[in-house]
């Protein structure tokens, strides 16, 4: 497009434009470089209507003249929310012919979208207003995600435009992307109001204060003339944006409360999964049965509840459906499977405190599993404890491998083996056997990870499969022998500082006094700070590696696994003590012997060199693991 032409058009030179005649409309049919925007696209943009008339009615064409987009003059105006030229190109249509006019109207870019389309996305009201007013039927077109235009209100969270569209159009689509529909994207978008909840408990707390005071008058007031305090019906409820919305859509459309995504949920799961207790009840009061609808994994809403950890949902779900509990997913599993696998305390805590659950407890998926074998598997050590302190809770249940909790526990490779030992210990104190089978040994579990994509709306869901093999031989070290040479290192470590400290005792920095008989064998340095240091820091060392040699001797000696893990465990704590208290004392040590300057360069030469040495081995460690 011509430069001259283009700064015409967007500083509104009307002299520019006044020159022109029919003779020179060749002129007007240039396009910009990049997105070939007409001269209307352009004057669409700058909101230039006196320009873009004049254009128009030398060149009627460039009203329905499109980019490389796909879009028109009227796409431009609606998304950036130009009331006054959306209504000019709409009645510069309405002045060529009606037919034209709808079809400027009904325009759609290269991703399928109308000027409605573009004015609902972006939140321009009364752009929307205009354009569904002059054409309901605009409401029936989707783009090509399979979005109509009250979807992507809903979607952006303008509420106040998708009740216009929904008041307006009575025959709108519903559609969104993934096969979503309006009831799927408002439930996801809903929010509480934080304004209501403020303002409802204000008034519950002046009401239950004008109860107080009510109560505490009638003390002092005979029968007769005694007060009388309103009662509240219900407490504040949390109350979301959009409610009234969804209320009107499930009146319009009833079957929307059922259509399931390309994922297989429904409205419901997805108020269930978002834990909105309120919607749940909501959509529960147009169709009970969708409590039961189960997703493409067979995961019902009391599944995903309990697997988002929303106890209110979950508590809600069951004291309204007590059957809800026995629905099984396509892996055999209940609510409470999920919940112990997903590590859900407060979830995992419902269900055992209700007696509609009491016999589903020890009940087992596929697998043979129950809810204590998928907290012993996926390492919810907080809800094994919890089901294990239960004494409904079967702790010798086989699964179909012939392996126990305490087996699994056993077999774990992520729990050190100190924490290892304390939880068999504590499993053993509430009767949890290990298997009897002699054909499974603990070596024979094997997890595998499989990858779906249907549990949540993109996210991809591993799930755990319990696989087992006989290996009557297991090709690895007991534990036993593993802390026996761990223990031969420390006591070693022990050893060498014990040695080291005790000599430095002897041989103090400085010397002693040789010639003077009252002070004769007295340390020189014995008047400053330093040294003083050096000798507790010295005596610490001393007593640690010391306590550190006695404790494992006392573990050498325990049998039980539990007792001897807690002694080497302190017994490595007083070593690392040890280490620093012996680092000191040759750093206080050093400073009193040389001079300031060289004791200062000493100093800082050892201090480098003992924060390079363990992170240097933090380093190589985690390198090895990854």
């Amino acid at each position: 497009m011509d430069p001259e032409l283009y700064q015409a058009i967007i500083y509104g030179d009307q002299k520019f434009f006044e020159n022109l005649r029919d003779a020179d409309s060749y002129d007007l049919l240039q396009v910009t470089s990049g997105h070939k925007n007409s001269i209307i696209h352009v004057a669409a943009k700058c909101g230039e209507m006196q320009i873009a008339e004049k254009i128009i009615a030398l060149c009627p064409s460039l009203l329905h003249q499109t980019n490389t987009k796909g879009d028109s003059p009227l796409h431009i105006a609606a998304r950036l929310g130009l009331f006054q030229m959306t209504q000019f190109l709409i009645n510069c249509a309405k002045l060529v012919e009606v037919e034209v006019e709808k079809e400027l109207l009904r325009m759609q870019n290269l991703d399928k979208d109308t000027a409605l389309h573009e004015a609902a996305r972006n939140g321009n009201f009364e752009v929307v207003s205009l354009l569904v007013n002059e054409d309901p039927e605009l409401a029936q077109i989707v783009n090509n995600a399979g979005e109509s235009s009250l979807f992507l209100a809903v979607d952006r969270k303008f509420y106040k435009i998708a009740c216009l569209i929904h008041e307006v159009a009575p025959a709108c689509s519903y559609g969104g992307r993934n096969s979503m529909n309006v009831l799927h994207v408002a439930i996801i978008r809903a929010d509480k109001n934080f304004m209501f909840v403020v303002t409802s408990m204000v008034i519950n707390i002046i009401v239950l204060c004008s109860k107080i005071f009510v109560l505490c008058i009638n003390q002092f007031l005979p029968a007769a003339s005694k007060l009388h305090c309103l009662q509240i019906k219900h407490s504040y409820r949390f109350s979301f944006i959009g409610a009234d919305f969804m209320s009107a859509v499930l009146k319009r459309c009833p079957s929307a409360i059922a259509e399931a995504d390309k994922f297989g949920w429904i409205p419901l799961q997805y108020a269930a999964y978002l834990g909105n207790a309120e919607i749940v009840e909501l959509l529960l009061q147009f169709d009970t049965s969708q409590a039961y609808v189960k997703d493409k994994e067979g995961m019902s809403a009391l599944h995903i509840s309990a697997k988002a950890g929303h106890g209110d949902v979950t508590l809600q779900l069951i004291t309204k459906y007590p059957d809800m509990p026995e629905l099984l997913d396509n892996r055999g599993r209940t609510a409470l499977h999920v919940a112990a696998e997903s590590g859900k305390r407060s979830v995992v805590k419902i269900f055992l405190s209700t007696s509609v659950t009491a016999d589903l407890i020890n009940d087992r998926d596929k697998d043979g599993n129950t809810p204590l074998h998928w907290a012993a598997l996926q390492g919810r050590y907080e809800i094994l404890l919890m089901l294990v302190n239960d004494y409904r809770v079967d702790k010798g249940a086989i699964n179909n491998v012939g392996m126990t909790t305490f087996d699994i526990i056993k077999s774990s490779m992520q729990l050190k083996q100190h924490e290892k030992a304390k939880i068999l210990w504590k499993l053993r104190a509430r009767g949890a056997l290990r298997s009897s089978e002699p054909s499974t040994t603990v070596g024979t579990m094997k997890v595998e990870v499989i990858e779906t994509q249907g549990s949540s709306k993109e996210n991809k869901v591993k799930h755990v499969a319990l696989h087992g093999e006989a290996e009557p031989v297991r090709q690895k070290k007991d534990a036993s022998e593993h802390m026996k040479e761990i223990g031969n290192v420390y006591i070693l470590v022990a050893t060498i500082i014990a040695t080291v400290t005790f000599a430095a005792s002897l041989t103090l920095p400085g010397g002693y006094y040789s010639d003077d008989q009252d002070s004769q064998g007295m340390a020189i340095l014995s008047k400053k700070s330093g040294f003083r240091v050096f000798v507790i820091a010295n005596s610490f060392a001393f007593g640690l590696s010391t306590a550190s040699m006695f404790l494992h001797f006392g573990a050498s000696g325990v049998k039980r696994d539990y007792t001897a893990a807690c002694l080497a465990k302190y017994a490595a704590l007083f070593n690392k003590w040890s280490i620093y208290a012996m680092v000191l004392a040759f750093l206080a040590g050093t400073s009193v012997v040389l001079t300031e300057s060289l004791g200062l360069a000493a100093a800082s030469v050892t201090t480098i060199c003992f924060i390079c040495g363990p992170l240097i081995y933090s380093l190589v460690t985690c390198n090895s693991y990854t």
